[in-house]
């Protein structure tokens, strides 16, 4: 029902589905466009002739993501207990990869790291590897247990992840990790709308951007600085321009 509005869809999973989920898979076929599979990069390798089969018979694009050892984002003397998957933006794609069928690569980009800066970069590897780069773009913090309240921030993050995505070469798709307020459990963390599904300040700040940057598809980064009261974003297509200030 919600792919026949438009909505597109891309499935992701760790490992190739066992029967059930193959199961459901085939059963929308048509309403999935893209499937992602997360795996070790130690085993995904030896996955790859299965993965892509598995995309031609549901007639979709398959992505790959390697699992994160929770080990690599420890800090402070402490060692965080959970994992997360996607290629660092500077990662080295192996060759095998490189000569594979796989349609697209999967990126992550950390709460600390700036989208606006770290996109371009992973879609320049995806284009040079002859794929296509879809990246996710965490908002909350690597400490399960830590939350930052600020909406100022959040909206913030959000619109430079939509910069990014208007900014990114056609074909990237970029992933703002999450639509809905998480306010309990593991990694606390603000999104788009609330738990009731009105709208918050990141949700109204990009639809109002939308609005400013519908004059072209395609935009370019022409200039970008900071001071003490925030940061200001020039973009251009054409002889549109459009100056965006993030308040501090």
């Amino acid at each position: 029902l919600l792919a026949s509005d438009g909505y597109v869809f891309q499935v992701f999973g760790f490992g190739l589905p066992d029967a059930k989920a193959h199961e459901a898979l085939t059963a929308a076929r048509g309403s999935i466009a893209s499937l992602e599979i997360i795996l070790p990069l130690d085993d995904m390798e030896a996955a790859i002739p299965a993965v892509e089969a598995l995309g031609n018979e549901l007639d979709c694009e398959t992505v790959v993501s390697p699992l994160m050892q929770s080990g690599g984002e420890s800090g402070k003397g402490t060692f965080i207990h959970f994992i997360a998957h996607g290629f660092a933006p500077d990662a080295t794609i192996p060759e095998w990869l490189l000569q594979s069928n796989i349609g697209g690569l999967s990126f992550r980009i950390r709460h600390d790291q700036d989208p606006l800066e770290h996109a371009p970069q992973c879609a320049a590897h995806a284009r040079a590897a002859g794929k296509k780069a879809h990246i996710q773009i965490a908002t909350g913090d690597s400490n399960p247990a830590k939350m930052d309240h600020s909406q100022s921030k959040a909206a913030n993050r959000a619109r430079l992840a939509y910069i990014s995505s208007r900014c990114c070469a056609e074909g990237t798709s970029i992933w703002l990790d999450t639509i809905s307020d998480v306010d309990r459990g593991s990694f606390p963390r603000l999104g788009l709308v609330d738990g009731r599904s009105n709208p918050g300040a990141s949700a109204i700040a990009i639809d109002r951007l939308a609005g400013k940057l519908s004059g072209s598809t395609s935009w370019n980064l022409e200039d970008r600085t900071k001071d003490s009261t925030g940061e200001t974003i020039i973009l251009t297509s054409g002889s549109h321009r459009v100056e965006i200030c993030l308040p501090d």
